[in-house]
């Protein structure tokens, strides 16, 4: 008997209206923000650890002069600009700057107190100068004059000396010349007492450097 309701021809599968059950499109955009996000704020990260390290390196470059700053992290470049473009004497003359005495180690004509005084136009005609090492450095030759060079479990005598002015900085700058530039070291005396953060010059560029020893004495007669 046949019935009144449609029937669907066989083999054919009935559809199902299944729009109700199936979940919305739903936009990247919420997570595209947050990516964006996070890549910013990794950004910000890396460029405060960078400033930070600039810095750093700055106050270095100030204490190895001597100087002492108590300012803010975004002036110390500007101090540096004026340290590397004006003599130490007139960079004391801005109060963000204060210079502090330390001990120098001078390895080679600057043993000799005349030539120190004249160097640094002492006042005094005989200063202090007492014998001392460095370690880790070793001394090489650039023509007659000797120069440190790096080397592990190496050591240097010589003789240190208390530098009291900013303005004795500029003289003994001058005299070694851009073929030098200071490093900090650690200064032992003869009767074992420990000089931290004491300074020394040490040579600019190794290429012109041969081995030999210098010989005070005999430069001295010489000059």
């Amino acid at each position: 008997m046949a019935s009144n309701d449609s029937t669907m021809p066989q083999g054919q599968p009935a559809k199902v209206d299944d729009s109700s059950s199936s979940p919305a499109p739903q936009s990247n955009q919420p997570a595209e923000t947050a990516n964006t996000g996070v890549s910013d704020c990794n950004k910000k990260i890396v460029f405060k650890h960078f400033q930070k390290q600039v810095a750093l390196e700055h106050r270095k470059i100030l204490r190895l002069h001597g100087l002492r700053t108590e300012a803010a992290s975004e002036d110390i470049t500007d101090l540096v600009d004026l340290v590397k473009a004006r003599p130490l004497f007139e960079c004391v003359r801005n109060p963000a700057l204060v210079f502090e005495p330390f001990y120098f180690f001078f390895y080679g004509s600057l043993q000799d107190p005349e030539v120190l005084v004249s160097v640094c136009e002492l006042s005094d005609p005989n200063p202090t100068l007492k014998h001392g090492t460095i370690k880790d450095w070793r001394a090489m030759m650039w023509g007659p004059y000797p120069a440190l060079v790096p080397q592990e479990d190496s050591e240097v005598k010589g003789m240190y000396w208390k530098c009291e002015k900013p303005i004795h900085v500029d003289y003994l700058r001058r005299y070694e010349s851009s073929a030098y530039r200071m490093e900090f070291c650690t200064i032992t005396t003869d009767d074992g007492e420990v000089i931290e953060n004491g300074r020394v010059f040490v040579a600019q560029d190794l290429d012109d450097l041969v081995e030999g020893t210098f010989d005070l004495k005999a430069f001295m007669r010489r000059n």
